[in-house]
């Protein structure tokens, strides 16, 4: 199970960190061959080295879809992938996700309304959080994120946030999309 989501924290938050950080944590630092030719021995490590096929959730309106096709197209151009896109009702969306009922769902913000990384986190990744669709589990971030909350030192926040990030993108238990 798997998300795709612009950024960890939200694509303007002042918690992520700097650009150059995330392209080196996330392979984008390397050129575009090399990160298909790792995509694909990876997914010749995971056993899978023609492809497999799989079902993307996508909520039923023009931005989502047209976002769907895009990735569905650039993955099954460079990937041995077969993607179907699914578009149900938005009504049915929410319970499609807490029965997880798909393989993976195209999300495109697990973003902050208020600027707080911990808005996000207790979201999206916390074990149990109320949108954490995936089922991810980390019992480090679950430990982390009540400290967060507790600190009133901003640059403090900020290490604690940048630490938890950088287990998120070696956990990926969402597939960041940057623009």
């Amino acid at each position: 199970r798997g998300a795709a989501g612009p950024a960890m924290f939200g694509v303007a938050s002042a918690y992520n960190s700097p650009k150059a950080d995330i392209y080196k944590m996330t392979g984008l630092d390397q050129p575009w061959e090399q990160r298909v030719a790792t995509a694909k021995k990876l997914l010749a490590d995971a056993g899978y080295p023609n492809g497999f096929a799989f079902k993307m959730l996508v909520r039923d309106s023009a931005q989502y879809s047209k976002a769907g096709e895009v990735v569905a197209s650039v993955w099954q151009q460079y990937l041995p992938l077969k993607i179907t896109m699914e578009l149900p009702q938005e009504a049915t969306v929410p319970q499609i996700l807490s029965n997880k009922d798909y393989d993976i769902f195209l999300w495109l913000a697990p973003d902050s309304q208020i600027g707080d990384v911990a808005e996000v986190v207790g979201a999206f990744y916390l074990t149990g959080a109320y949108n954490n669709f995936t089922g991810y589990s980390n019992p480090q971030i679950d430990s982390i994120f009540p400290q967060l909350l507790r600190e009133p030192d901003g640059a403090k926040r900020v290490q604690m946030a940048r630490q938890m990030e950088g287990m998120l993108f070696n956990d990926i238990p969402l597939i960041p999309l940057f623009a």
